[in-house]
């Protein structure tokens, strides 16, 4: 089922449409029908893609893009919504597929991210978009503009760590276990993820929501910069209390945190975090970028499934993995 934990009074607002094309809405009943059966029912979509809004040259803002909305069963779609007044992309991944995995994609495919200690630079979105071949691929975590471009967190993608400072607590942490398992941790509330045993793993924040409600600590995690705390295109990830659905969303019009959460809550989740935002905000589906970003990224989330699957070497470790092959927590990295 598409959103399956809509609470009454947001299922109410919720209005599904596409823009900037088109008016017409489907305002979604009480039953809620499935993915599909949702967007046959929507009758305004466009066989054809809109061209992306290109930005003045001296606006760092991301541009957008229409996508074609699929029709399928595949197991990655992503859907373009208005939501209690915010426009929004909404990615939904079935994690019970065999077939999906996340990884983190580093710039040109480094093996490691970047640090006070070592860095790759960043890569331009087309050219993660390019490179990964992914069914999605979103921007990720925060990273610093001094020199090194360092990124927020410590990091884990495919089993391998990315990175790993040990007294970096701050923020929350999404990790995937052997099996899909998902955990959301904040670092000062609930103390450190085990980082060994994850497959994939990537710290932002501030957290949205823990146990289904709206929870926001922004500076009780380490964040103080009015452009995370204000007003700004954003972008999150999070997934429903059966820990089968991951929902990776690209807002394109301007939210505060206490709108992202409320929006997240409305999709469907249970758990959710906010990522890195205003220029650094991407989205591509299936090769199509339908958000570019302001700048060039250090990092970015990639997903993969049958119809744009992953490389032997990704798929191979993944079966390593949840053999129980485990990697060592560096003493830094």
């Amino acid at each position: 089922m598409l959103f399956p934990y809509f609470p009454p009074l947001l299922r109410s607002l919720l209005i599904a449409s596409t823009f900037p094309v088109g008016l017409s809405t489907l305002a979604l009943a009480q039953s809620q029908p499935s993915w599909q059966e949702w967007v046959q029912q929507n009758p305004t979509y466009r066989q054809s893609p809109v061209a992306p809004v290109t930005p003045p040259s001296n606006d760092k803002s991301p541009s957008f893009n229409i996508p074609r909305p699929s029709t399928d069963n595949s197991a990655v779609q992503v859907q373009s919504l208005s939501v209690l007044g915010a426009r929004l992309y909404v990615a939904r991944v079935d994690l019970t597929n065999p077939q999906v995995l996340l990884t983190i994609g580093l710039p040109r495919g480094a093996n490691r991210a970047n640090s006070s200690r070592i860095s790759y630079g960043q890569e331009s979105f087309s050219g993660f978009v390019s490179r990964l071949q992914a069914a999605v691929v979103i921007n990720g975590t925060f990273f610093g503009l001094d020199r090194e471009l360092p990124v927020m967190g410590n990091m884990v993608g495919g089993g391998q760590f990315l990175k790993y400072v040990p007294w970096e607590d701050y923020g929350t942490t999404l990790g995937i276990s052997s099996g899909k398992r998902l955990e959301m941790v904040t670092t000062r509330l609930e103390g450190r993820p085990n980082w060994s045993n994850q497959w994939f793993s990537i710290t932002a924040g501030p957290r949205l929501l823990r146990g289904g409600r709206i929870w926001l600590n922004p500076r009780g995690e380490g964040f103080t910069d009015r452009k995370v705390m204000g007003v700004a295109r954003r972008a999150a990830i999070g997934y429903d209390a059966s820990g089968e659905f991951i929902f990776l969303v690209a807002f394109l019009t301007p939210i505060s945190l206490n709108q992202e959460a409320a929006i997240m809550q409305a999709l469907g989740c249970s758990e959710a975090m906010n990522l890195d935002g205003g220029s650094s905000l991407g989205l591509a589906y299936r090769g199509q970028t339908l958000v570019r970003p302001g700048r060039g990224l250090t990092n970015v989330i990639a997903v993969y499934d049958a119809q744009s699957p992953a490389s032997n070497r990704l798929n191979n470790a993944w079966r390593r993995f949840n053999r129980g092959e485990r990697q060592f927590v560096p003493k830094i990295f």
